[in-house]
């Protein structure tokens, strides 16, 4: 590509080792609000939700 005379940088992947590379973050937020919403939907069959 580059000796067409197209650009193609070449991306180095960073992060993997904190679970910070692409969509890796987005996935740990997203499980952590299923959890916290799993709990709260158990809070509320059990009772403890009351309004």
């Amino acid at each position: 590509i580059n000796n067409a005379g197209y650009a193609s940088p070449i991306r180095t992947p960073r992060g993997r080792d904190i679970l910070a590379a692409c969509g890796q973050l987005k996935s740990e937020s997203e499980r952590m609000r299923k959890v916290d919403r799993l709990a709260l939907e158990a809070m509320m069959i059990a009772g403890h939700g009351e309004a």
